[in-house]
């Protein structure tokens, strides 16, 4: 690069003199080049006491970077519209085959983790909603829910509301409750 824009050119505000070993010195020595991380963008400064060089400098140094990346993408068989194409094809590859999945699994019957545990989630809400209605205001069987039924010697709540709440402590009243809702499945026999 430095015979090319003239070694005469570089070194005349350095002390003159033509020698084109001593101009690519100069260049290398002012040359700065910084790859940016995590992009394919270079920084590239170049220092000269004449600042009519820097601009020269630097379109040599794009210019022979460009023909030697030209090369060795060339030598290897690829070229930027060989690349882009490639690219646009197994970018359609990788679209047809999520697609292809997700037909595999709705027609397997495979829904989303996310989707089934919001689902799930819903539905024990609506059940609790349908099981204990009025959490803002307690009926009477729900300030005696924890107090045991002494008469007939069950756990169940017996009040004039009608509601059949089970008492907290009958585990067995609850989950039969909670199966004759739905929320487990179905009940046991």
């Amino acid at each position: 690069m430095a015979a090319n824009i003239g070694p005469e050119k570089i070194l005349a505000k350095m002390g003159g003199g033509k020698d084109a070993v001593q101009a690519a010195f100069v260049i290398h020595n002012n040359l700065k080049v910084e790859g940016v991380p995590g992009s394919s963008v270079i920084h590239i400064t170049f220092q000269h006491p004449d600042p009519e060089m820097v601009r020269p400098v630097l379109n040599g140094v794009i210019a022979e970077y460009l023909d030697k990346h030209e090369q060795v993408h060339k030598a290897i068989g690829l070229s930027n519209d060989k690349l882009m194409e490639e690219t646009t094809q197994l970018r359609q590859q990788i679209a047809q085959t999520e697609a292809e999945l997700l037909m595999a699994k709705t027609n397997a019957g495979i829904i989303s983790i996310a989707d089934s545990e919001k689902a799930y989630s819903e539905e024990i809400s609506r059940i609790r909603r349908e099981l204990f209605p009025s959490r803002g205001q307690p009926c009477r069987a729900q300030i005696e829910f924890e107090r045991p039924c002494r008469s007939q010697g069950c756990q169940k709540c017996h009040h004039e509301c009608g509601c059949s709440q089970p008492a907290a402590g009958d585990r067995g009243a609850i989950q039969r409750h909670l199966f004759a809702a739905g929320v487990f499945g179905k009940p046991a026999k």
